[in-house]
């Protein structure tokens, strides 16, 4: 029939993974309200301390998105120039 016990080791480890609180990636911290995820990976999360590229060690290319960025602008807007003197 129904153990008593499996439901009750159910219920607890339910409770436990809604308890379970986020936690930095570089330093474990508990974090709070605030929380940052950046681009070298989708499913970490950093403190106010490691928040910076260069406080958690940081492998991703920040460089070669921008200039890929400004590739795609300077292709979608082509420069223009007009004559500076009307001629008559």
């Amino acid at each position: 029939m129904n153990d008593p016990s499996k439901n009750s080791s159910e219920d607890i480890s339910q409770i436990s993974l809604k308890k379970q609180q986020k936690r930095c990636a570089f330093c474990h911290r508990k974090l709070g309200m605030i929380e940052f995820n950046c681009p070298c990976s989708d499913h970490f999360l950093f403190c106010i301390h490691h928040r910076l590229p260069e406080m958690h060690n940081c492998t991703y290319d920040f460089i070669k998105e921008k200039n890929d960025h400004k590739k795609e602008i300077l292709q979608k807007n082509p420069l223009i120039i007009s004559p500076k003197i009307s001629k008559i």
